[in-house]
């Protein structure tokens, strides 16, 4: 059975859901504009960080906002491509000398499958850093989000996914990883003027970017946090291999981001 962290916590969450998404293989045809603009963020960040593991030079700011990642391929909206473009300059001010002089670019975008419970664990992780001066290794995970607040930076000392991830790299690159950068990338929160044309404000959008839109939360891992993480790990993917039935979990119906995709489907009794 392949498993991925994302379908672990989709099991967690509501065993109907899963079976609906990862068994039965139906899936929402329409992505939410938020996965949508994460995707293309992804797109463009690999890019980047490819050219300077590549050429180590700095990148050529008009090819960023000219999208010669490909993502206008993603994001079919011009404002939200905008958007992009801002921030993903404003990303590369703000971090290219850190990214450059401080780490060691290993690996980007780096796929792996490994064994637990004979079951494959499969998943992908952003990049992989290490550390010019202490040669320890760290996860990097990107993330798209609408504010960052004390509860949000103090979550990440605990990341399931990262943790897993990490424990995943061990095993699959037999290193040790010390720990995880979390670049966290905040939208632009202004809006379009009454009279304002869309050029216009995708211009404005374009600008509208300071270091204020980016925190890079680095994590240690305590001793033992790993292997906890891995037990745990373990425990869930082994009730998952054990299911026999599920059941529907109603409290999981509607989130931060709206209702369910397939609450039609549970309340027509599928």
């Amino acid at each position: 059975m392949l498993i991925t962290y994302s379908s672990l916590q989709c099991f967690q969450s509501c065993h109907q859901k899963y079976k609906l998404r990862y068994m039965d293989c139906i899936v929402p045809k329409e992505k939410s504009n938020a996965l949508e603009f994460g995707s293309a963020m992804h797109i463009a960040l690999e890019q980047y960080f490819k050219h300077v593991r590549t050429s180590q030079a700095f990148l050529d700011l008009t090819g960023v906002c000219d999208f010669r990642f490909g993502c206008n391929k993603i994001l079919t909206n011009k404002v939200e491509a905008s958007k992009l473009a801002g921030l993903l300059a404003g990303y590369i001010r703000k971090w290219y000398s850190d990214d450059y002089s401080n780490h060691d670019i290993i690996e980007i975008e780096k796929e792996f499958k490994v064994r637990i419970v004979g079951n494959d664990f499969v998943g992908k992780i952003d990049g992989l850093l290490r550390n010019k001066e202490t040669g320890k290794y760290y996860i990097l995970e990107h993330k798209t989000a609408s504010v960052v607040d004390e509860a949000y930076v103090a979550q990440k000392d605990i990341d399931s996914q990262t943790l897993n991830y990490a424990n995943a790299i061990q095993m699959d690159m037999g290193i040790e990883v010390s720990g995880a950068i979390h670049d966290i990338i905040t939208k632009q929160k202004i809006r379009q003027k009454k009279g304002e044309s869309e050029e216009d404000f995708c211009r404005r959008l374009e600008e509208d970017v300071t270091d204020d839109n980016f925190e890079r939360i680095v994590v240690e891992f305590s001793p033992g946090q790993l292997e906890e993480s891995l037990a745990e790990l373990q425990s869930q993917m082994q009730e998952l291999q054990e299911c026999r039935r599920f059941h529907k979990c109603t409290g999981a119906c509607l989130g931060r981001f709206g209702a369910c995709e397939y609450l039609p489907i549970c309340r027509s009794g599928g």
